[in-house]
């Protein structure tokens, strides 16, 4: 894969080469927004699409998706081809390599997933499940789906919070920041504390 914004800072090369985990931060993060314990997001594997693995379904140049499989021992999530691309011409105008906001939504909501595998313990009752309530609800109103997508829900509450407090780039500009990324994951916590207190003062 190219160097990216998305190899430079949101995901790191799993040891074997063969797919990536997500970085510090990027941990920190999703464990914020989708409240995902941070030891299963830091081992989760992150893959993306090839003709061995043509998983998920969807279409690239569409914009594409991601599926989160696991159980209660081991996690992965695979993204469609697009998001590990910048050749925004092969996918019409869809490639998110360097669309940070592409990726912090899509990952933020299949975290909420990595949840359910673990509740389920094994895959195939995970997909059992999923497979009754896309059947019976469809993907949208399946309840697993509506619960995974409170941690995009969240991000997107902090994003606008950010956006008053802090300035319209806050998010982004801390990702790409040359800082350590201990002081990232500090700075992160900090902005993150400050965003439950204004929401706690709001629910009172």
């Amino acid at each position: 894969m190219e160097s990216t914004l998305l190899e430079q800072f949101l995901l790191v090369s799993h040891p074997n080469k063969k797919g990536y985990h997500f970085s510090p931060l990027m941990v920190e993060l999703l464990h914020l927004v989708a409240d995902v314990p941070k030891d299963i997001l830091a081992q989760t594997k992150i893959l993306p699409r090839t003709l061995r693995r043509y998983i998920p379904f969807y279409a690239a140049h569409k914009g594409g998706g991601a599926i989160t499989l696991g159980s209660d021992s081991w996690h992965s999530i695979t993204f469609t081809e697009n998001f590990f691309s910048t050749d925004q011409e092969l996918f019409d105008g869809r490639a998110y390599a360097n669309d940070l906001n592409s990726w912090l939504r899509m990952a933020a909501h299949e975290a909420g997933h990595l949840n359910h595998a673990t509740r389920y313990k094994f895959l195939i009752i995970y997909l059992f499940v999923f497979a009754y309530q896309y059947l019976r609800y469809g993907h949208d109103a399946a309840p697993l789906e509506i619960e995974a997508e409170l941690g995009n829900k969240k991000l997107k509450q902090f994003q606008v919070y950010l956006h008053r407090h802090q300035g319209p780039q806050y998010l982004h500009q801390l990702i790409l920041s040359e800082a350590e990324e201990s002081k990232k994951i500090e700075r992160l916590k900090s902005v993150w504390n400050e965003f439950v207190l204004d929401n706690n003062k709001v629910s009172v």
